[in-house]
Parts: C-alpha cells; structure tokens; sequence
C-alpha cells in the first residue's frame, strides 16, 4: 500500500490502495472506514474479509499467451494482474481479459485454464493481434 501514517489524505490514494488490496485476490470483501482524528487528521481503516484457502488446483503455476508476434511474453504479464502462485478465480481472469483488451493490441482475446504439472492451474491467454 502507498499511504502511511502521516501522509496527507488523500482520495486518490486511498482508490489506489483499495485497488491494490483487490489485486492480491486474497479477499472477498474490502470496506473502507474513515473517520476523524485527532489535530484535523483522519483514521482510516480497510476492513477485509480474508478468500477461504483453497486446494492447490486453485493455484497458478503458470502464465502463458499464445499468438504474439509484436510483443513478448513477459510484457504482456505485466499488463495482467495475475501472477504465479495467486489464487485462479473468474474475477480476477476477467478483469486481466479486460486489461488484455484495453490495451488495444488485439482483435480477440481469451484464456483457457488446463491443468499443470503439480496440480494447479495454467493459464493460456491466447490473442490475436490487430493488423
């Protein structure tokens, strides 16, 4: 998280922060409460309600894109929120085909999940690039 105790408050961080809490998929619900501090400051608290852990197929073991010519694999993961190790749901997988999307490179794009070699998941994010 960006802000700290201390800074100046600020709306767009707190959505900065709020956003980078959803990244991490580890919640299923985040709420933000403000309220008034002392000396004119504000206390802020992020109340989360923690993902159940889930069995190992949940997990990504890998991230792969199929149909790149005019960029690299390893460019496009980090258009996408999803890493290795992170828990796979369809909020998260939605959200990244959406990033996919809006950087305009594409004609289409979609994932397929299969499973890996240790019992998670590995997700193919296959594309085809605009002329």
């Amino acid at each position: 998280m960006e802000s700290q105790v201390g800074d100046v408050y600020s709306e767009e961080a707190l959505r900065r922060d709020l956003k980078t809490l959803w990244k991490t998929c580890y919640f299923t619900d985040i709420q933000v409460k403000t309220e008034s501090g002392a000396q004119g400051g504000a206390i802020i608290q992020f109340e989360m309600t923690e993902r159940q852990r889930q069995p190992a197929a949940n997990l990504i073991e890998g991230i792969e894109f199929g149909g790149l010519s005019g960029v690299t694999q390893d460019a496009m993961k980090t258009t996408i929120s999803n890493k290795v190790g992170d828990i796979c749901d369809e909020l998260a997988l939605r959200r990244d085909l959406n990033a996919l999307w809006n950087t305009n490179r594409f004609d289409d794009v979609w994932v397929k999940t299969e499973a890996g070699p240790h019992g998670g998941t590995i997700l193919r994010f296959v594309v085809i690039e605009r002329q």
